[in-house]
């Protein structure tokens, strides 16, 4: 049905006539492409529109944009009509048949903007029917990845990967039928991955098979690892050859696609790297199934990664491009090393060069940061405290693995001394810089980068001798100046690090004129900076002083301008950690806030209505949202001695 070229004047008349409708679906003109999806609709339950669509999207010679809408059409179809796992959809029984004989051939056939519309709807069968309702589906992978033909095997591993998808999250006991699937085609499979290996020329399939290895291999694995992968033939040649990719470097001639899938093979190798070093490290007990496996692993893979790891990492040092995301699992992994002893000891000769020649470095401001303050701050804002954002960035990791590196006796004991020394010979330079009047940009961002990671490691800083002791002198000599250097990302960062340490018992007490209130002054001065983050980072830090302070008079004579920047700045940009430090000043003063309640509410909301307005999706948005409500409520509970508060305030809530 679907491998055929085929001229598009000598097609069927209802296969002619399906694609004139899909044609319609292009067309600029609004009512003429609802008209169509509307046909589309109502041909949904006949006999045939599911293989129409299929052989369509893959019929050679056909329009393109043609073939991409009847593969998204066909998705969309089985999606909604194929039906779910024990339930039949409304599509016919005998079309479901039709699509099954055919769809991996189709597979073959298609183009990649139509395979991958294709696979998509390969998962949505294979959850439904897989095994029962589709028996041979195992064969037909195995006929495909057994051929010479790289289509055939593309194919067969596109409809495997979804295969172990269904199984990737499942419990023990359901994960029989998956162990079946291992035993019948990794042998397959892994021979495929070596002989891709040894291939001189590595075409973008080529990388992208590769990339499918490593994504089946990391559905089979995720939860347990089957009998047949714990053997130690299999364990070798899987773990030598995601070796290989991890260190084969990226070709720098190869086409911008090609380079761009590679940087996504070795993502899935530090992926499963990443996995296996977390489950199977030496915590599992001897009378665990899975101990064997962890044994191998630690013995032959744990420490060989590392070193593999490092080396990927030291090309940032040279320059090199490593693509965000794998810098970030790489950083992960060596997160996870560092309480073990044993690839503890194999980073410790580059350990000085790994924080000061790679992880300093991308703690610091960078041109894409530079970049994306100057034109969209407000996004500059939605990143810095995206929850979700915060797992994935490098920076993000870099702190993670130096709080983790002060929580382990050993590595803390050893690197910390240097760490803090080196931040300390940052703060120095910077300092003797500005009192010449000079503007280095470098040593600014090497700023950046010394705040932040001093900043973040606050805690153990604050209780560990000797840095408990210099913390004072250090907030005074070369962080509290920089709240009013001239550079707006420096202005931000140093807010945020001494609200680090608004709860540090400060030798010169919190009284009027002392440490504690000059630093909280000078945050609150910075809640009219003229540049958005810096704002947002003043506020945010605020809170911090809020809920340290003893001596609420230090606050009283500003609070009317605090509460009116506040109402500013949650009118400007939905935030919900702006709520947390506007829920702080309310809990501090209770029911002297009653003066301002009504102003506060009425604009709390109309913040929550502009952020129930956004994208459903948008997560940043529901959590504002939540915050808002959250907000109202402590401000009703702050007023509760005050019943005549209740009557202005009730409109607005209502």
């Amino acid at each position: 049905m679907a491998a055929p070229a085929q001229d598009p004047g000598q097609l069927p008349p209802q296969i002619a006539s399906l694609c004139q409708i899909l044609q319609s679906c292009l067309s600029p003109q609004q009512q003429v492409i609802k008209a169509a999806e509307e046909q589309l609709k109502l041909l949904e339950k006949t006999q045939g529109q599911a293989s129409n669509l299929l052989q369509i999207a893959v019929v050679d010679g056909m329009d393109m944009s043609i073939r991409q809408v009847a593969a998204i059409s066909f998705k969309n179809l089985v999606s909604r009509g194929w039906g779910k796992e024990g339930e039949d959809g409304f599509i016919p029984a005998g079309d479901k048949e039709v699509v099954k004989q055919n769809v991996l051939l189709a597979l073959v056939h298609s183009p990649p903007l139509v395979r991958v519309q294709v696979a998509e709807c390969i998962k949505s069968i294979i959850y439904c029917d897989y095994p029962d309702k589709w028996p041979s589906l195992l064969n037909e992978i195995y006929a495909n990845i057994s051929s010479q033909e790289p289509p055939k095997i593309n194919a067969g591993l596109y409809a495997l990967r979804m295969l172990t998808r269904k199984y990737e999250y499942k419990s023990e006991e359901d994960r029989a039928q998956l162990y079946g699937v291992v035993n019948s085609v990794f042998p397959v499979v892994i021979q495929i991955l070596q002989q891709l290996l040894r291939s001189d020329h590595k075409s973008l399939e080529c990388v992208e098979m590769l990339k499918l290895c490593c994504k089946i291999y990391w559905s089979t694995v995720y939860l347990s690892v089957p009998q047949l992968l714990m053997q130690e033939d299999h364990f070798h040649a899987w773990m030598g050859s995601l070796k290989v990719l991890l260190e084969c470097p990226v070709p720098a001639d190869a086409p911008a696609a090609c380079r761009e899938q590679w940087w996504k093979v070795k993502k899935w190798v530090l992926h499963i790297m990443n996995r296996l070093f977390n489950k199977y490290d030496k915590r599992v007990k001897p009378d665990d199934p899975m101990y064997p496996f962890a044994v191998l692993f630690d013995t032959h893979c744990a420490g060989q990664i590392l070193q593999s790891i490092l080396g990927l990492l030291a090309g940032l040092q040279q320059g090199q491009y490593i693509s965000p995301r794998c810098t970030n699992l790489a950083l992960q992994y060596l997160t996870h090393a560092l309480p073990n002893k044993k690839t503890y000891a194999l980073m410790k000769p580059h350990f000085q060069q790994l924080m000061f020649s790679i992880l300093f470095p991308l703690a610091c401001h960078s041109d894409e940061d530079a970049q994306l303050w100057e034109e969209d701050p407000h996004e500059y804002v939605r990143k810095g405290y995206d929850l979700l954002e915060d797992l994935y960035t490098t920076r993000s990791q870099v702190i993670h693995f130096f709080i983790d590196m002060t929580s382990c006796k050993t590595p803390c004991k050893e690197n910390l001394p240097p760490l803090v020394n080196h931040i300390g010979s940052v703060f120095v330079q910077f300092v003797g810089a500005a009192g010449k009047g000079e503007r280095n940009p470098a040593l600014e961002r090497q700023m950046d980068g010394a705040l932040l990671i001093f900043g973040s490691l606050a805690e153990k800083l604050k209780g560990t001798s000797p840095y408990k002791d210099q913390v004072e002198q250090i907030l005074h000599t070369y962080v509290a100046p920089v709240v009013n250097h001239p550079a707006g990302y420096l202005r931000a960062k140093a807010v945020w690090c001494l609200g680090m340490f608004a709860d540090f018992k400060f030798t010169q007490g919190r009284g009027k004129g002392q440490t504690f209130a000059v630093f909280m002054s000078s945050v609150v001065a910075r809640l009219q900076d003229p540049e958005l983050p810096v704002r947002v980072d003043a506020s945010v830090a605020l809170r911090c002083f809020v809920e340290s302070v003893k001596d609420l008079d230090l606050l009283r004579g500003v609070l009317p301008q605090l509460l009116n920047e506040f109402m500013k700045l949650i009118k400007e940009i939905e935030n919900d950690d702006l709520i947390h430090t506007l829920e702080a000043i309310v809990e501090k003063f209770g029911d002297e806030i009653a003066p301002y309640a009504s102003t506060i509410c009425q604009q709390l909301t109309t913040s929550f209505w502009k952020c129930m307005e956004g994208d459903d999706d948008d997560d940043m948005g529901a959590l504002a949202a939540l915050g808002v409500l959250r907000a109202l409520g402590t401000i009703l509970e702050s007023v509760s001695s005050i019943p005549e508060m209740y009557t202005e305030l009730e409109p607005l809530v209502f």
